[in-house]
């Protein structure tokens, strides 16, 4: 039997497919134009990597959303692919949503990889870095040594701190460029985490990848359930959808939020709106831009979308109109506008 064996690695701003442990699930899908493909992932190992790799031919945005429906990671820049490492988050398997919209004109044929994660592994995550956005990014670093790579998209410039697990700084590079590496010696025994502060000082976003590849590392070798991806069926997402619409309360509770009014004229006017804001939206108000007044706040009286959840609606007033306007609100009362959105085109909209 031939094993199909595959990982990543970064060069720039770009995914390369190798060879690797025969644990790895590498398997392809097609999402068609204009349409999302929801994917079951189904991981069973500490840390597992996730790399989805597109055919280039057009743009895929990325939403990754845990067992409990919580979305944890994004990815709407302008390429086709993500990196990202992933965590059941108890000792049984656990299932992971992953939403791929193709916001093309044509078909995109795409690979999705999973590989558990052992000491000696090369960690591999893309992030997407907004213009003057500070973020601290946790890593892992295995081995006696290891080399931290951390590679921008060329767009802006980056500043790095890395700090070790007790906090202190063990590398700063303020240099104008969007690079950085550092071999990070002395480590816990097994993996030591750390922790990387990325500043982007220029006016638009930054696709980085860091990379971590351990020196000296024991071979683990892997015997738990190897992970597995799948097509979520249109059965699965007409009833218990993996991305169904939801907000969080105040109390932590989750309610299920009702579509509005649905199409009749054969248009897709579902689409996701993403809070990224860092703070609660207690207020979501969308109107025909043909319109002046916004209306009431769709949301149910006592509710908000947390910063990093999403809410699937069905935007639609009845008119057959395509180009709305949407209005969000956070909890320190800091008004955002979206004008002038295509709901019968895009996939999401994101509040920032």
């Amino acid at each position: 039997m031939i094993s199909r064996k595959a990982t990543i690695l970064a060069c720039g701003a770009s995914l390369a497919v190798v060879a690797t442990s025969a644990h790895a699930s590498l398997e392809e899908y097609t999402v068609p134009p204009g349409s999302n493909a929801e994917l079951a992932l189904n991981v069973c190992s500490s840390e597992t990597q996730l790399a989805v790799r597109g055919d280039t031919g057009t743009d895929l945005d990325f939403v990754l959303a845990d067992s409990d429906g919580t979305v944890i990671h994004t990815d709407e820049g302008i390429d086709d692919y993500i990196s990202i490492l992933i965590a059941a988050s108890g000792e049984e398997c656990e299932t992971f949503a992953l939403d791929v919209a193709n916001l093309g004109d044509e078909p995109n044929d795409f690979t999705v990889l999973l590989e558990p994660v052992t000491t000696s592994s090369i960690r591999v995550e893309k992030h997407i870095i907004q213009p003057s956005e500070t973020r601290a990014l946790p890593f892992k670093a295995c081995g006696i040594k290891a080399e931290l790579t951390a590679r921008g998209d060329g767009d802006t410039d980056l500043d790095f701190l890395v700090r070790n697990a007790d906090g202190s700084v063990v590398h700063e590079d303020a240099a104008t460029s969007d690079t950085t590496s550092v071999t990070l010696a002395g480590l816990l025994s097994d993996c030591e985490t750390f922790e990387i502060e990325v500043s982007n000082l220029g006016s638009v976003y930054n696709a980085l990848m860091l990379v971590v590849a351990p020196e000296g590392a024991g071979e683990t070798s892997f015997s738990g359930t190897p992970p597995s991806s799948r097509l979520v069926t249109a059965s699965e997402s007409d009833g218990d959808d993996l991305f169904a619409g939801e907000a969080a309360g105040g109390d932590g509770s989750v309610s299920l939020l009702p579509p509005d009014t649905a199409s009749t004229d054969g248009n897709n006017r579902t689409i996701a709106i993403l809070n990224r804001t860092g703070e609660p939206l207690t207020t979501i108000a969308w109107t025909n831009a043909a319109t002046i007044d916004w209306g009431d706040s769709r949301l149910p009286e006592g509710d908000s979308l947390a910063s990093g959840q999403q809410w699937n609606v069905n935007v639609h007033d009845g008119s057959d109109a395509c180009i709305f306007d949407f209005l969000g609100e956070t909890e320190s009362e800091r008004e955002i506008e979206r004008r002038g959105i295509n709901v019968c085109e895009v996939v999401s909209v994101t509040f920032e």
